[in-house]
């Protein structure tokens, strides 16, 4: 574990972090002078605008979380809980394509306007930013949504995701999307190659059988919790979906990644 990563983990630190007001002077100063970072291989450009991208950072691209999950094949994607876009700049980098097509969706604002930048750094032209909240619902549909005051840590469920910190959440209303209506409205009829799912408690949701938008994907990175949905009821509503499972990464005791592929 890195030395980012082990600060992260000790509720200590973030009570020390917010109670110097560190946080808020550093993404004050961040908002204004982000710093630009690339990614190799493929030189794809991603930026920090606040602290705890830090972390993200470190989590996706120094441990390489998801890397083992991605085929350098992909070449349609969706991402469900972008956050700022760290994913995106993984599949872009692993493929060494420019002409992704796929759709990206984060309720919060600020995390899809920093996917968005990311997109259009890239050129990734063929890949559409929504906001929006995931689950199987008809679209349009509003919904109480809680965004902390470190502003990466977003929820249905903001007591599940406290974890021993003092966060401070605003309440607001966020409406829910149709998948399936946003990947035909911006890729068409071609098949999902990979669907990356991390939307912090709803994936109980949104993994199961009426839902359409999962008839059309190959492979599935899905992060889990426990407080939404065991880990068994997961892997049982995937594999009754016609999947398998190909490998699986615990990140913490209560949550964790399961890639499954296409039977």
């Amino acid at each position: 574990m890195g030395l980012v990563s082990w600060l992260d983990s000790r509720p200590g630190f973030h009570a020390l972090v917010d109670r110097a007001r560190v946080r808020q002077i550093a993404d004050g100063v961040l908002g204004l002078l982000a710093i630009e970072r690339r990614l190799a291989p493929g030189d794809v450009i991603y930026r920090h605008r606040n602290i705890d991208s830090f972390i993200t950072a470190d989590e996706i691209f120094r441990r390489r979380t998801y890397h083992d999950f991605v085929r350098p094949e992909v070449r349609t994607f969706a991402d469900l809980g972008c956050n700022v876009g760290y994913f995106i700049a993984v599949v872009t980098s692993i493929t060494g394509r420019r002409d992704l097509r796929g759709v990206a969706v984060d309720a919060s604002p600020i995390m899809t306007s920093e996917s968005r930048w990311l997109v259009e750094r890239n050129g990734l032209h063929g890949v559409a930013v929504e906001q929006g909240l995931v689950e199987h619902a008809a679209a349009g549909v509003a919904r109480d949504f809680y965004v902390s005051d470190c502003s990466m840590s977003s929820s249905t469920r903001p007591d599940a995701l406290r974890a021993g910190r003092a966060l401070n959440w605003t309440r607001t209303t966020v409406a829910t999307v149709d998948v399936e209506a946003l990947w035909l409205k911006h890729v068409g009829q071609e098949r999902c190659h990979l669907l990356k799912v991390d939307i912090e408690g709803s994936e109980a949701d949104f993994i199961s059988s009426g839902n359409p938008f999962l008839d059309r994907v190959d492979d599935i990175v899905l992060e889990w919790h426990t407080w939404a949905a065991s880990e068994a009821t997961m892997r049982g509503r995937l594999e009754s979906l016609g999947f398998s499972l190909c490998g699986e990464l615990r990140l913490t005791p209560n949550t964790g990644l399961l890639y499954y592929r296409r039977r």
